[in-house]
Protein backbone atom coordinates (compact mmCIF):
# COMPACT_ATOMS: atom_id res chain seq x y z
CA UNK A 1 0.00 0.00 0.00
CA UNK A 2 1.53 3.40 -1.25
CA UNK A 3 1.31 5.73 1.88
CA UNK A 4 1.93 8.97 0.07
CA UNK A 5 -1.10 7.97 -2.40
CA UNK A 6 -3.98 7.36 0.45
CA UNK A 7 -4.58 9.41 3.44
CA UNK A 8 -4.02 7.14 6.73
CA UNK A 9 -6.56 7.57 9.63
CA UNK A 10 -4.95 6.23 12.56
CA UNK A 11 -7.25 3.10 12.50
CA UNK A 12 -6.38 2.23 9.11
CA UNK A 13 -2.74 3.18 9.85
CA UNK A 14 -3.36 0.27 13.18
CA UNK A 15 -4.59 -1.58 10.41
CA UNK A 16 -1.29 -1.48 8.12
CA UNK A 17 1.00 -2.23 11.34
CA UNK A 18 -1.24 -5.29 11.57
CA UNK A 19 -1.11 -6.68 8.24
CA UNK A 20 3.18 -5.93 8.20
CA UNK A 21 2.88 -8.23 11.40
CA UNK A 22 0.47 -11.05 10.83
CA UNK A 23 -1.32 -10.99 7.35
CA UNK A 24 2.03 -11.57 5.16
CA UNK A 25 2.56 -14.85 5.05
CA UNK A 26 5.49 -16.15 6.90
CA UNK A 27 7.38 -13.39 7.13
CA UNK A 28 5.12 -12.18 10.42
CA UNK A 29 7.06 -9.31 11.91
CA UNK A 30 9.66 -8.50 9.01
CA UNK A 31 7.81 -4.91 8.20
CA UNK A 32 7.53 -4.21 11.67
CA UNK A 33 10.72 -4.59 11.99
CA UNK A 34 11.79 -2.63 9.51
CA UNK A 35 9.57 0.53 10.88
CA UNK A 36 12.76 2.87 10.44
CA UNK A 37 12.50 2.91 6.67
CA UNK A 38 11.31 6.38 4.92
CA UNK A 39 8.08 5.39 3.83
CA UNK A 40 7.11 4.08 7.62
CA UNK A 41 8.30 7.42 9.26
CA UNK A 42 6.12 9.91 8.50
CA UNK A 43 3.15 7.11 9.94
CA UNK A 44 5.10 6.43 12.78
CA UNK A 45 5.14 10.21 13.83
CA UNK A 46 1.35 11.10 13.23
CA UNK A 47 0.50 7.96 15.53
CA UNK A 48 2.72 9.33 18.21
CA UNK A 49 0.83 12.86 18.19
CA UNK A 50 -2.39 10.57 18.66
CA UNK A 51 -2.77 10.71 22.79
CA UNK A 52 -6.39 10.20 23.66
CA UNK A 53 -8.04 10.97 27.03
CA UNK A 54 -9.41 7.02 27.61
CA UNK A 55 -12.70 9.32 28.71
CA UNK A 56 -13.26 9.28 24.62
CA UNK A 57 -13.18 5.50 24.09
CA UNK A 58 -16.51 5.09 22.15
CA UNK A 59 -17.15 1.81 23.45
CA UNK A 60 -16.19 3.29 27.24
CA UNK A 61 -19.57 1.36 28.73
CA UNK A 62 -18.74 -2.02 27.33
CA UNK A 63 -15.33 -2.41 28.00
CA UNK A 64 -16.28 -1.86 31.97
CA UNK A 65 -18.91 -4.29 31.79
CA UNK A 66 -16.59 -6.87 30.20
CA UNK A 67 -14.43 -6.10 33.04
CA UNK A 68 -16.83 -6.55 35.79
CA UNK A 69 -17.98 -9.78 34.28
CA UNK A 70 -14.18 -10.97 34.31
CA UNK A 71 -13.80 -9.52 37.66
CA UNK A 72 -16.59 -11.94 39.20
CA UNK A 73 -15.02 -14.96 37.33
CA UNK A 74 -11.84 -14.17 39.14
CA UNK A 75 -13.70 -13.61 42.21
CA UNK A 76 -15.00 -16.55 42.17
CA UNK A 77 -11.31 -18.73 40.95
CA UNK A 78 -9.76 -17.24 43.75
CA UNK A 79 -12.53 -18.02 46.42
CA UNK A 80 -12.51 -21.67 44.46
CA UNK A 81 -8.28 -21.89 45.04
CA UNK A 82 -8.30 -20.76 48.08
CA UNK A 83 -10.93 -23.95 49.41
CA UNK A 84 -8.87 -26.63 47.21
CA UNK A 85 -5.80 -26.57 49.72
CA UNK A 86 -8.49 -27.79 52.32
CA UNK A 87 -9.31 -30.22 50.40
CA UNK A 88 -5.75 -31.46 50.10
CA UNK A 89 -5.00 -31.41 53.31
CA UNK A 90 -8.18 -33.06 54.38
CA UNK A 91 -7.40 -35.83 51.90
CA UNK A 92 -3.94 -36.72 53.15
CA UNK A 93 -5.31 -36.77 57.23
CA UNK A 94 -7.81 -39.39 56.17
CA UNK A 95 -5.52 -41.97 54.37
CA UNK A 96 -2.22 -40.73 56.11
CA UNK A 97 -3.42 -40.31 59.56
CA UNK A 98 0.38 -41.99 60.64
CA UNK A 99 2.29 -38.97 59.40
CA UNK A 100 3.60 -35.70 61.18
CA UNK A 101 1.66 -32.45 60.70
CA UNK A 102 4.86 -31.25 58.64
CA UNK A 103 4.88 -34.55 56.47
CA UNK A 104 1.03 -34.73 55.85
CA UNK A 105 1.56 -30.55 54.37
CA UNK A 106 4.63 -31.95 52.17
CA UNK A 107 2.29 -34.34 50.81
CA UNK A 108 -0.61 -32.23 50.31
CA UNK A 109 1.67 -30.42 48.05
CA UNK A 110 2.72 -33.01 46.30
CA UNK A 111 -0.83 -33.93 45.13
CA UNK A 112 -1.92 -29.74 45.01
CA UNK A 113 1.60 -29.25 42.85
CA UNK A 114 -0.43 -31.68 40.00
CA UNK A 115 -3.32 -29.68 40.48
CA UNK A 116 -1.81 -26.82 40.00
CA UNK A 117 0.07 -27.50 37.15
CA UNK A 118 -1.87 -30.01 34.59
CA UNK A 119 -4.82 -27.38 33.73
CA UNK A 120 -1.99 -25.59 32.39
CA UNK A 121 -1.09 -28.08 29.96
CA UNK A 122 -4.43 -28.83 29.41
CA UNK A 123 -4.09 -24.77 28.10
CA UNK A 124 -1.23 -25.28 25.87
CA UNK A 125 -2.70 -28.34 24.02
CA UNK A 126 -6.06 -26.59 22.87
CA UNK A 127 -6.46 -23.24 23.76
CA UNK A 128 -4.43 -22.60 20.16
CA UNK A 129 -7.66 -23.91 18.59
CA UNK A 130 -10.22 -21.83 20.85
CA UNK A 131 -8.11 -19.21 19.60
CA UNK A 132 -8.80 -19.21 16.26
CA UNK A 133 -12.78 -20.46 16.79
CA UNK A 134 -12.59 -16.79 19.13
CA UNK A 135 -11.46 -14.72 15.61
CA UNK A 136 -14.38 -17.33 13.84
CA UNK A 137 -17.57 -17.05 15.87
CA UNK A 138 -16.63 -14.01 18.28
CA UNK A 139 -15.36 -13.13 21.97
CA UNK A 140 -18.69 -14.42 23.65
CA UNK A 141 -18.98 -17.85 23.10
CA UNK A 142 -15.40 -18.44 24.04
CA UNK A 143 -16.66 -16.77 27.54
CA UNK A 144 -19.13 -19.05 27.60
CA UNK A 145 -17.64 -21.70 27.15
CA UNK A 146 -15.18 -20.74 29.68
CA UNK A 147 -17.98 -20.40 32.53
CA UNK A 148 -18.70 -23.47 31.74
CA UNK A 149 -15.87 -24.81 32.10
CA UNK A 150 -15.29 -23.37 35.20
CA UNK A 151 -18.60 -24.39 36.80
CA UNK A 152 -17.86 -27.95 35.96
CA UNK A 153 -14.67 -27.69 37.86
CA UNK A 154 -16.78 -26.77 41.12
CA UNK A 155 -18.62 -29.86 40.70
CA UNK A 156 -15.69 -32.20 40.17
CA UNK A 157 -14.54 -30.65 43.27
CA UNK A 158 -17.83 -31.51 44.72
CA UNK A 159 -17.92 -35.03 43.99
CA UNK A 160 -14.42 -35.26 45.03
CA UNK A 161 -15.58 -34.72 48.28
CA UNK A 162 -18.48 -36.55 48.72
CA UNK A 163 -16.39 -39.57 47.39
CA UNK A 164 -12.70 -38.95 49.47
CA UNK A 165 -11.87 -39.54 45.89
CA UNK A 166 -9.14 -37.34 43.94
CA UNK A 167 -9.84 -38.81 40.46
CA UNK A 168 -12.86 -36.87 39.94
CA UNK A 169 -11.21 -33.53 40.83
CA UNK A 170 -8.07 -34.41 38.85
CA UNK A 171 -10.33 -35.08 35.89
CA UNK A 172 -12.87 -32.14 36.21
CA UNK A 173 -9.69 -29.61 36.99
CA UNK A 174 -7.38 -31.02 34.11
CA UNK A 175 -10.10 -30.29 31.51
CA UNK A 176 -10.72 -27.09 33.46
CA UNK A 177 -7.90 -25.68 32.54
CA UNK A 178 -9.43 -24.29 29.31
CA UNK A 179 -10.99 -22.01 31.10
CA UNK A 180 -7.84 -20.19 30.94
CA UNK A 181 -9.39 -19.35 27.39
CA UNK A 182 -11.69 -16.49 29.16
CA UNK A 183 -7.96 -14.20 29.41
CA UNK A 184 -7.69 -13.70 26.17
CA UNK A 185 -10.80 -13.64 24.91
CA UNK A 186 -11.06 -10.29 27.60
CA UNK A 187 -8.14 -8.82 25.89
CA UNK A 188 -9.27 -9.64 22.21
CA UNK A 189 -12.30 -7.90 23.32
CA UNK A 190 -10.51 -4.69 24.59
CA UNK A 191 -8.48 -4.81 21.15
CA UNK A 192 -11.32 -5.57 18.81
CA UNK A 193 -13.56 -2.08 19.78
CA UNK A 194 -10.26 0.26 20.71
CA UNK A 195 -9.86 3.25 18.24
CA UNK A 196 -6.44 4.17 19.28
CA UNK A 197 -3.30 2.27 20.25
CA UNK A 198 -2.39 4.39 23.03
CA UNK A 199 -6.44 2.49 24.80
CA UNK A 200 -4.52 -0.58 24.62
CA UNK A 201 -1.92 -0.95 26.32
CA UNK A 202 -3.64 1.56 29.03
CA UNK A 203 -6.65 -0.80 29.08
CA UNK A 204 -4.59 -3.79 29.44
CA UNK A 205 -3.22 -2.49 32.39
CA UNK A 206 -6.43 -1.55 33.69
CA UNK A 207 -7.16 -5.35 33.36
CA UNK A 208 -5.29 -5.21 36.73
CA UNK A 209 -7.98 -3.23 38.59
CA UNK A 210 -10.79 -5.87 37.73
CA UNK A 211 -8.40 -8.65 38.41
CA UNK A 212 -7.68 -6.86 41.64
CA UNK A 213 -11.54 -6.59 42.54
CA UNK A 214 -11.57 -10.41 42.22
CA UNK A 215 -8.76 -10.66 44.43
CA UNK A 216 -10.12 -8.44 47.47
CA UNK A 217 -13.99 -9.46 47.26
CA UNK A 218 -12.74 -13.88 46.66
CA UNK A 219 -10.66 -14.03 49.75
CA UNK A 220 -12.92 -11.30 51.71
CA UNK A 221 -15.72 -13.68 51.21
CA UNK A 222 -13.78 -16.91 52.16
CA UNK A 223 -12.93 -15.21 55.42
CA UNK A 224 -16.61 -15.74 55.95
CA UNK A 225 -17.74 -19.07 54.58
CA UNK A 226 -14.82 -20.57 55.70
CA UNK A 227 -16.08 -20.31 59.39
CA UNK A 228 -19.79 -21.34 58.84
CA UNK A 229 -21.20 -24.64 59.81
CA UNK A 230 -22.32 -25.06 56.42
CA UNK A 231 -20.26 -28.17 54.59
CA UNK A 232 -18.91 -26.68 51.03
CA UNK A 233 -20.48 -23.57 51.20
CA UNK A 234 -17.20 -21.90 49.57
CA UNK A 235 -17.56 -24.28 46.46
CA UNK A 236 -21.65 -22.95 46.70
CA UNK A 237 -20.72 -19.25 46.52
CA UNK A 238 -18.27 -20.03 43.67
CA UNK A 239 -20.57 -21.69 41.25
CA UNK A 240 -23.19 -18.88 41.96
CA UNK A 241 -21.04 -16.60 40.74
CA UNK A 242 -19.81 -18.32 37.74
CA UNK A 243 -23.88 -18.18 37.20
CA UNK A 244 -24.01 -14.32 37.44
CA UNK A 245 -21.58 -14.38 35.07
CA UNK A 246 -24.00 -16.13 32.64
CA UNK A 247 -26.41 -14.11 32.92
CA UNK A 248 -24.67 -10.94 32.18
CA UNK A 249 -22.87 -12.37 28.90
CA UNK A 250 -26.33 -11.50 27.19
CA UNK A 251 -25.75 -7.62 28.12
CA UNK A 252 -22.68 -7.84 26.09
CA UNK A 253 -21.93 -6.69 22.92
CA UNK A 254 -20.39 -8.88 20.12
CA UNK A 255 -16.86 -6.96 19.73
CA UNK A 256 -15.83 -8.64 16.62
CA UNK A 257 -19.10 -7.48 14.87
CA UNK A 258 -18.09 -3.86 16.07
CA UNK A 259 -14.61 -4.70 14.60
CA UNK A 260 -16.22 -6.07 11.25
CA UNK A 261 -18.23 -2.73 11.19
CA UNK A 262 -14.54 -0.52 11.56
CA UNK A 263 -11.96 -0.34 8.81
CA UNK A 264 -9.92 -2.01 10.95
CA UNK A 265 -11.02 -5.59 10.65
CA UNK A 266 -10.32 -7.32 7.41
CA UNK A 267 -11.09 -10.79 6.25
CA UNK A 268 -8.24 -12.66 6.97
CA UNK A 269 -6.84 -14.45 4.06
CA UNK A 270 -4.19 -16.72 4.99
CA UNK A 271 -3.73 -19.92 7.21
CA UNK A 272 -5.71 -20.07 10.35
CA UNK A 273 -3.72 -22.89 11.76
CA UNK A 274 -2.89 -21.26 15.41
CA UNK A 275 0.31 -23.47 15.79
CA UNK A 276 1.93 -21.83 12.45
CA UNK A 277 1.14 -18.77 13.69
CA UNK A 278 2.91 -19.63 16.80
CA UNK A 279 5.86 -20.39 15.00
CA UNK A 280 5.91 -17.94 12.64
CA UNK A 281 5.75 -15.89 15.83
CA UNK A 282 9.13 -17.86 17.09
CA UNK A 283 10.74 -18.31 13.77
CA UNK A 284 10.72 -14.62 13.44
CA UNK A 285 13.45 -11.99 13.13
CA UNK A 286 13.54 -9.12 15.83
CA UNK A 287 12.27 -8.20 19.10
CA UNK A 288 9.04 -10.13 19.21
CA UNK A 289 10.71 -13.36 19.82
CA UNK A 290 12.99 -12.03 22.49
CA UNK A 291 9.45 -10.61 23.98
CA UNK A 292 7.99 -13.91 23.91
CA UNK A 293 10.73 -15.11 26.01
CA UNK A 294 9.91 -12.44 28.34
CA UNK A 295 6.86 -13.46 28.54
CA UNK A 296 7.43 -17.16 29.26
CA UNK A 297 9.95 -16.20 31.72
CA UNK A 298 7.88 -13.94 33.71
CA UNK A 299 4.91 -16.62 33.60
CA UNK A 300 7.34 -19.12 34.78
CA UNK A 301 8.44 -16.96 37.56
CA UNK A 302 4.77 -16.32 38.78
CA UNK A 303 4.14 -19.01 40.05
CA UNK A 304 5.91 -19.75 43.22
CA UNK A 305 4.14 -17.47 45.02
CA UNK A 306 0.50 -18.17 43.85
CA UNK A 307 1.06 -22.18 44.74
CA UNK A 308 2.90 -21.91 47.83
CA UNK A 309 1.28 -18.65 50.09
CA UNK A 310 -1.58 -20.85 51.72
CA UNK A 311 1.04 -23.74 53.03
CA UNK A 312 3.60 -21.38 53.50
CA UNK A 313 2.04 -18.52 55.51
CA UNK A 314 0.28 -21.76 57.63
CA UNK A 315 3.93 -23.65 58.58
CA UNK A 316 5.74 -20.13 58.92
CA UNK A 317 3.47 -17.69 60.54
CA UNK A 318 0.20 -20.39 61.51
CA UNK A 319 -1.74 -18.38 59.63
CA UNK A 320 -5.48 -18.86 60.10
CA UNK A 321 -8.10 -19.20 56.94
CA UNK A 322 -9.48 -16.08 57.72
CA UNK A 323 -5.98 -14.41 58.21
CA UNK A 324 -4.85 -16.03 54.33
CA UNK A 325 -8.01 -14.32 53.29
CA UNK A 326 -7.07 -10.93 54.49
CA UNK A 327 -4.16 -10.97 53.36
CA UNK A 328 -4.95 -12.21 49.99
CA UNK A 329 -7.61 -9.32 50.07
CA UNK A 330 -5.01 -6.24 51.35
CA UNK A 331 -2.87 -8.08 48.15
CA UNK A 332 -5.56 -7.24 45.57
CA UNK A 333 -6.30 -3.55 46.86
CA UNK A 334 -2.78 -3.16 46.01
CA UNK A 335 -2.87 -4.70 42.76
CA UNK A 336 -5.50 -2.10 41.94
CA UNK A 337 -4.22 0.67 42.55
CA UNK A 338 -0.86 -0.50 40.52
CA UNK A 339 -2.96 -0.92 37.39
CA UNK A 340 -5.40 2.06 37.98
CA UNK A 341 -3.07 4.39 39.73
CA UNK A 342 1.00 3.69 39.33
CA UNK A 343 1.36 1.86 35.95
CA UNK A 344 -0.63 4.48 34.34
CA UNK A 345 1.18 7.36 35.61
CA UNK A 346 4.62 5.54 34.65
CA UNK A 347 3.09 5.37 30.98
CA UNK A 348 2.77 8.67 31.31
CA UNK A 349 6.43 9.16 31.41
CA UNK A 350 7.73 6.35 30.02
CA UNK A 351 7.37 3.84 27.46
CA UNK A 352 5.89 0.70 27.65
CA UNK A 353 9.32 -1.14 27.39
CA UNK A 354 10.85 1.11 30.27
CA UNK A 355 8.09 0.10 32.45
CA UNK A 356 8.23 -3.52 31.73
CA UNK A 357 11.62 -3.20 32.85
CA UNK A 358 10.68 -1.66 36.51
CA UNK A 359 8.09 -4.24 36.98
CA UNK A 360 11.15 -7.30 36.37
CA UNK A 361 12.98 -5.01 38.70
CA UNK A 362 10.87 -4.37 41.62
CA UNK A 363 9.65 -8.12 40.92
CA UNK A 364 13.27 -8.79 41.76
CA UNK A 365 13.27 -7.05 44.99
CA UNK A 366 10.05 -8.43 45.95
CA UNK A 367 11.86 -11.80 46.03
CA UNK A 368 14.89 -10.74 47.68
CA UNK A 369 12.66 -9.62 50.77
CA UNK A 370 10.20 -13.27 50.19
CA UNK A 371 14.04 -15.16 50.51
CA UNK A 372 14.60 -14.05 54.04
CA UNK A 373 11.12 -13.76 55.02
CA UNK A 374 11.54 -16.95 57.02
CA UNK A 375 12.71 -13.91 59.69
CA UNK A 376 9.94 -12.09 59.69
CA UNK A 377 6.26 -12.36 58.06
CA UNK A 378 6.33 -8.74 57.23
CA UNK A 379 9.25 -9.38 54.95
CA UNK A 380 6.80 -11.70 53.11
CA UNK A 381 4.00 -9.57 53.23
CA UNK A 382 5.37 -6.01 52.20
CA UNK A 383 7.24 -8.31 48.89
CA UNK A 384 3.90 -10.15 47.77
CA UNK A 385 2.46 -6.54 48.17
CA UNK A 386 4.65 -4.80 46.11
CA UNK A 387 5.02 -7.90 43.61
CA UNK A 388 1.50 -7.49 42.65
CA UNK A 389 3.26 -5.43 39.55
CA UNK A 390 3.64 -8.78 37.84
CA UNK A 391 0.26 -9.06 37.03
CA UNK A 392 0.37 -5.65 35.51
CA UNK A 393 3.51 -6.38 33.46
CA UNK A 394 2.33 -9.73 31.92
CA UNK A 395 -0.36 -7.65 30.51
CA UNK A 396 1.80 -4.66 29.72
CA UNK A 397 4.20 -8.09 27.78
CA UNK A 398 0.86 -9.04 25.95
CA UNK A 399 -0.06 -5.34 24.88
CA UNK A 400 3.21 -4.87 23.00
CA UNK A 401 2.26 -7.86 20.63
CA UNK A 402 -1.90 -7.04 20.50
CA UNK A 403 -1.07 -3.47 19.05
CA UNK A 404 0.75 -4.83 16.66
CA UNK A 405 -2.12 -7.75 15.73
CA UNK A 406 -4.52 -6.86 13.68
CA UNK A 407 -8.11 -7.62 14.65
CA UNK A 408 -9.05 -11.03 12.61
CA UNK A 409 -6.44 -12.39 14.71
CA UNK A 410 -6.47 -11.18 17.74
CA UNK A 411 -7.92 -14.17 19.29
CA UNK A 412 -5.36 -16.50 17.58
CA UNK A 413 -2.22 -14.63 18.58
CA UNK A 414 -3.41 -13.93 22.02
CA UNK A 415 -4.41 -17.60 22.95
CA UNK A 416 -1.77 -18.87 21.45
CA UNK A 417 0.74 -16.49 23.44
CA UNK A 418 -1.31 -17.68 26.72
CA UNK A 419 -0.96 -21.98 25.87
CA UNK A 420 2.70 -20.79 25.19
CA UNK A 421 2.65 -19.38 28.81
CA UNK A 422 0.26 -21.79 29.76
CA UNK A 423 3.15 -24.31 29.35
CA UNK A 424 5.55 -22.33 31.17
CA UNK A 425 2.90 -21.88 33.73
CA UNK A 426 2.77 -25.79 33.85
CA UNK A 427 6.46 -26.48 34.31
CA UNK A 428 7.06 -23.39 37.05
CA UNK A 429 4.12 -25.13 39.11
CA UNK A 430 5.65 -28.21 39.10
CA UNK A 431 8.81 -26.75 39.91
CA UNK A 432 7.43 -24.90 42.68
CA UNK A 433 5.53 -27.47 44.40
CA UNK A 434 8.20 -30.28 44.03
CA UNK A 435 10.91 -27.70 45.41
CA UNK A 436 8.66 -26.59 48.25
CA UNK A 437 7.65 -30.27 49.24
CA UNK A 438 11.75 -31.34 49.22
CA UNK A 439 12.54 -28.64 51.44
CA UNK A 440 10.61 -29.09 53.99
CA UNK A 441 10.08 -32.87 53.61
CA UNK A 442 12.95 -34.79 56.25
CA UNK A 443 14.81 -35.93 53.01
CA UNK A 444 16.32 -32.16 52.72
CA UNK A 445 19.49 -31.42 54.41
CA UNK A 446 18.01 -28.58 56.03
CA UNK A 447 15.06 -26.56 56.18
CA UNK A 448 13.97 -23.94 53.25
CA UNK A 449 10.51 -23.63 52.65
CA UNK A 450 11.78 -20.50 50.55
CA UNK A 451 13.91 -22.16 48.19
CA UNK A 452 10.99 -21.59 45.59
CA UNK A 453 11.89 -18.13 46.04
CA UNK A 454 15.60 -18.02 45.66
CA UNK A 455 15.49 -19.99 42.59
CA UNK A 456 13.19 -17.44 40.98
CA UNK A 457 15.25 -14.39 41.98
CA UNK A 458 17.77 -15.69 39.77
CA UNK A 459 15.22 -16.35 36.45
CA UNK A 460 13.98 -12.61 37.54
CA UNK A 461 17.66 -10.83 38.03
CA UNK A 462 18.63 -12.52 34.42
CA UNK A 463 15.16 -11.40 33.08
CA UNK A 464 15.36 -8.12 33.98
CA UNK A 465 18.77 -7.55 32.17
CA UNK A 466 17.95 -9.57 29.07
CA UNK A 467 14.69 -7.16 28.75
CA UNK A 468 17.46 -4.24 28.99
CA UNK A 469 19.41 -5.58 26.37
CA UNK A 470 16.74 -6.41 23.66
CA UNK A 471 15.27 -2.65 24.30
CA UNK A 472 18.91 -1.16 23.45
CA UNK A 473 19.84 -3.69 20.66
CA UNK A 474 16.07 -3.02 19.03
CA UNK A 475 15.60 0.59 20.19
CA UNK A 476 15.67 1.40 16.58
CA UNK A 477 13.13 -1.62 15.18
CA UNK A 478 10.61 0.34 15.92
CA UNK A 479 9.78 4.06 17.29
CA UNK A 480 7.87 3.45 20.94
CA UNK A 481 4.32 4.75 21.16
CA UNK A 482 4.15 6.07 24.39
CA UNK A 483 1.12 6.21 26.23
CA UNK A 484 -0.37 9.51 27.41
CA UNK A 485 -3.63 10.00 29.81
CA UNK A 486 -5.56 13.32 29.74
CA UNK A 487 -7.21 13.26 33.27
Amino acid sequence: MDSNNKQISPKTSRLIIGESVIIIGNDIVDNIENQNSNEKKPLLKKEVEIKPSIREHKYLKQVVLVYIIYSILIMSCYLYALFLPGVFSQFVKNNYPHLSPTEQQSKSSYYKSFSDSVPYFTMFLFGPLFGVLSDKYGRKPILLFSFIMTFLDIVSCWVTLKTNNLIYFYIGHTMAGLNNVANAAVFSFISDISYYESHVSLLYSLAGVAIGGGIIFGPLVYVYTSGSLIQSLTLYVAAGLVIICFFGLPFLSESLDIAKNNITYKEPTNSLNPFKHIYNIFSSKGSLFWIILLFISISYTSQDVSNTYYYYTTLMYSWTPKEIGLFLGGLGLILILWGAVGIPILLNFLSTRKVISIGFFISFCCHILMVFSNHSMYYYIVGCGIGTFVPNNINLIQSLISIVTPIELQGTIITGLQSIGSLAQFFGALATGDTYMYFISNQSPFFLPQAPYLINTVIILLTFIGSIIIWNYYKNEQKEIKTSINN
